[in-house]
């Protein structure tokens, strides 16, 4: 490939777009009379624009990249929490369960030993 065209002579994707090149160019053209500004200082600009704009993309990534991070860890806690909740809400109906069946068994020894009472009586 030619240089100053972006492909595989490009790994780093460090060359500008022809296109971007073209609207940054524009955009200066438009501010600047022509007479005063040579092409090369509006290719200089137009490049140093792209790479103003792939930074700021860079850091939005950035940024982006940080609030997943920060949301899986929120997620990973939320879920260990309603799994600790669930356990004890589990173990609080066992709990309850196990009151239920003493009490039960309680019952029947106060019921057998009043049978036995009762059949002791002549």
């Amino acid at each position: 490939m030619s240089p100053g065209v972006v492909g595989s002579d490009d790994p780093d994707n460090t060359l500008v777009e022809p296109k971007d090149l073209q609207a940054n160019l524009a955009i200066l053209e438009s501010k600047a009379p022509p007479a005063r500004i040579r092409t090369a200082t509006l290719i200089r600009k137009s490049r140093k624009m792209a790479r103003s704009k792939e930074d700021q993309l860079f850091w939005q990534v950035c940024e982006l990249q940080r609030l997943l991070d920060k949301l899986v860890r929120t997620h990973a806690s939320t879920n260990v929490k309603l799994g600790a909740v669930t356990l004890e809400k589990e173990l609080a109906l066992r709990e309850r369960d196990l009151a239920r069946i003493e009490r039960d068994l309680a019952q029947e020894r106060v019921s057998a030993l009043e049978a036995a009472i009762l059949g002791d009586e002549p």
